[in-house]
């Protein structure tokens, strides 16, 4: 048995420790160059490595549809691209500098040539290149503009040339973009270009409903693949979550060459929602040109026009239309839903509605309005057109009177104005409607109780008309919708529910705000006020009158206050207004038209009264139908019409249609006459006598020519048709050569 020699193991043990430590020093000085000298190297790796091969999975957004299921908004996809002026340049990195300082001279000196050698490429076609981007590129004002942009950046050695301002690039933009020199440079880096698929959001119905619909606008970071989309307005806002859907994760994976580059999908993306809108795409076009021909012919500021289901709040058509500086008309606020203004005397219904239903006044009291110009409490109220003497809350109203309804509301509310507030708040006109648009107004009524600085005398009778209390148009037409539901006022509704894949996923119902706004008998009594106003003998909105169905509704007048907070400008500015609904006895549908206009006179039924009119009955039209057999033409045959002339000829044509007449003939007769008899096409033969001439009434052009041309006489024709009159009558003698002159009709 060998002995075990320990001093040999334990000499080696200074040895080993040695290495250990040795080793240990190493990889930390590694760890610690890593991290500081070569910081730089190991990130630009991580970056093209690691990071570089997980992406994000974009998702597509949902679409917007109209009520009958046609796209509204949706998304297509284009490309975004970059240019890179300097595909190809050489890199120099800077631990070269340091370490290998021959290298990065080397890698320097190529840079430079690359540079000059690129730049001499670009110079011949700089002028060309402009003129290309500039006719591609909307975004970009001028050839001009893009040529100093190129020489620019040329002269930066731009890697990520803005060349292109953002424009997106359909596939057909693309092609003729290759077709650009420099641009059309075989090869996957060659060219330049750095391609990004992207959802376009289109909008195949242009302006129409733009601003409700709303906007997505893309933020720019300064890198193409970073770049995103922000909802801005409407109902991209509104449903943002639900449209944009969530995004998922892709890996790059190399296969063979960097150049057989695939997608793996980590984690899936989930496409976003469709949402289902009330817009009915034909009533919007009926109320935006309706609206746009009146704002063009008065030459308004803007105008304003919402089209409401009467039992569900839908939104079947809303428009905002406002002025340019240059004259035209466009969707660029939502003024229906967001601008305040003082309503005017569509105001009234609801001071009446407020008075009736809370037993202050009946339908029988009587006001007496003067010659139409009163003093109250130290300022003049004066009526339009002037007094109407003493009348009663019908006429009142009929009449559109100030001084009635403000002497009416006065004259029961005045030691507690606080109670006519509440009251309009009661019926709805003064509460938030809870519209889901984003930027939707709330009314601002203001009672003694939160406006005791401001309150007065005169703030009663003059909000009694309108004035002193601010609404948005949506809220004045949910409250009139009310009135046409018989006091059941619902939410204004613009999206009924999601959909997805093309199935609805999900119904938003209707949303009541109140069942109740007032009594029934109120709420009858103010139906039969409006519908007055319209058709009554000098009624304020006989202008909005139809003579196909009865309309319903109120006129509105109301002076815009100026800078200062007052009314005596030399250039008064008005806004003026129609709200009402339709078919009186069975309400359809709520319409609300408003304009702002600075020019005189004016009134809501001269001006808005007629939009409103003809909004009404192209809408209403859209549902008449009428039963295919009242169009029967019953007092002329289905038998075709048949010339008098040659039988074998008219057979033929007849029998090639699958028609079989009767021929009434001794079989000798080559001409005949048709006639129908009880729906059966009869041709009877003429007995042919040589030596006269023949009756040629009824017959073609060629016919006639042929049956004188066999008797040896000649014919002159004139006008088209068939026979008509022959100057030689039926019957006479041949003689031959003789000319007839035909006329045929």
């Amino acid at each position: 048995m060998m002995k075990f020699d320990k001093k040999y193991i334990t000499g080696k043990f200074p040895y080993i420790v040695g290495i250990i430590i040795i080793v240990c020093i190493a990889v930390i000085y590694q760890m610690v160059k890593v991290m500081t000298v070569d910081k730089d190297e190991w990130m630009e790796y991580k970056k093209q490595h690691v990071d570089g091969r997980v992406d994000v999975a974009e998702p597509i957004r949902g679409n917007i549809l109209s009520v009958d299921g046609g796209y509204l908004s949706t998304s297509i996809p284009k490309l975004m691209i970059a240019c890179d002026l300097y595909p190809n340049m050489p890199v120099l990195r800077k631990k070269d500098k340091l370490k290998n300082p021959e290298k990065y001279l080397k890698d320097s000196l190529e840079r430079l040539d690359y540079i000059a050698k690129r730049r001499e490429e670009f110079r011949p076609h700089i002028d060309s290149i402009s003129r290309a981007v500039a006719r591609l590129c909307p975004e970009c004002e001028n050839a001009d503009s893009v040529k100093n942009n190129l020489v620019r950046s040329l002269l930066k050695n731009s890697r990520h040339c803005n060349l292109f301002q953002g424009h997106l690039f359909d596939y057909q933009e693309y092609q003729k973009l290759k077709e650009i020199p420099i641009f059309d440079k075989p090869g996957k880096y060659a060219s330049g270009l750095k391609l990004k698929v992207v959802n376009y959001r289109e909008k195949p119905f242009g302006n129409l409903a733009s601003r409700t619909l709303g906007d997505l606008v893309r933020i720019d970071v300064g890198d193409m693949e970073k770049a995103k989309e922000e909802a801005k307005t409407g109902i991209e806002l509104r449903y943002d979550s639900l449209l944009r859907g969530k995004p998922g994760l892709k890996a790059k994976k190399i296969l063979r060459s960097k150049s057989n580059v695939v997608d793996i999908m980590l984690e899936p993306q989930v496409d976003g929602y469709d949402v289902l809108t009330t817009i009915d795409v034909t009533m919007q076009d009926i109320c935006e040109k309706a609206l746009r021909e009146k704002l063009q012919e008065v030459e308004a500021e803007f105008g304003v026009c919402i089209l409401m289901d009467v039992p569900t709040g839908d939104i079947k058509a809303i428009v905002n239309l406002n002025r340019t500086p240059e004259g035209t008309y466009i969707d660029n606020l939502n003024n229906a839903v967001g601008a305040m203004m003082e309503p005017g005397s569509t105001f009234k219904t609801a001071s009446i509605m407020v008075a009736l239903d809370d037993g202050e006044i009946t339908m029988n009291d009587m006001v007496d309005t003067g010659g139409g110009e009163v003093e109250m409490y130290g300022r003049k109220m004066r009526d339009s057109g002037g007094g109407h003497g003493r009348i009663d809350v019908k006429s009142a109203v009929k009449y559109s009177s100030n001084i009635g309804v403000s002497r009416l509301i006065d004259s029961h509310y005045k030691n507690d104005p606080q109670r006519f507030v509440n009251g309009l708040r009661r019926i709805g006109i003064g509460s938030p409607i809870g519209f889901e648009i984003p930027g939707t107004a709330n009314p601002l009524i203001l009672g003694p109780e939160e406006n005791k600085k401001y309150w007065s005398k005169v703030s009663l009778p003059w909000m009694a008309i309108g004035y002193n209390s601010q609404l948005p148009p949506i809220s004045i037409c949910t409250f009139y919708n009310a009135i046409a539901n018989n006091g059941r006022m619902v939410r204004p509704r613009v999206v009924r529910g999601l959909a997805k894949n093309g199935e609805v996923v999900e119904e938003f119902p209707v949303g009541v705000i109140n069942e109740h706004i007032c009594k029934d008998t109120t709420v009858h009594a103010i139906q039969e006020i409006l519908k007055e106003v319209v058709n009554g003998q000098g009624g304020t909105g006989k202008r909005a009158r139809s003579k196909y169905f009865y309309v319903s509704g109120k006129t509105g007048t109301a002076q815009v206050a100026d800078e200062k907070g007052g009314y005596h400008s030399a250039n008064p500015r008005h806004y003026v207004s129609f709200c009402g609904y339709y078919p009186s006895d069975n309400p359809q549908y709520t319409c609300l038209v408003s304009i702002k206009t600075a020019h005189n006179p004016v009134s809501g039924g001269a001006t808005a009264g007629p939009v409103f009119l003809k909004i009404a009955e192209q809408v209403y039209s859209k549902h008449v139908t009428t039963n295919i057999r009242l169009a029967c033409d019953t007092t002329n045959s289905v038998v075709p019409l048949v010339k008098n002339g040659n039988m074998a000829a008219a057979k033929n044509v007849l029998s090639a249609l699958g028609l079989t007449p009767r021929i009434e003939s001794d079989g000798n007769s080559m001409w005949g006459k048709a006639s129908v008899n009880n729906n059966t096409l009869v041709i009877q033969g003429d007995d042919e006598n040589w030596s006269q001439v023949p009756d040629l009434t009824g017959m073609g052009a060629r016919d006639a020519l042929y049956a004188l041309e066999l008797r040896g006489m000649k014919a002159t024709i004139r006008g088209c048709g068939k026979v008509v009159e022959q100057s030689i009558k039926p019957g006479a003698d041949v003689r031959r050569g003789a000319t007839v002159k035909i006329k045929l009709g």
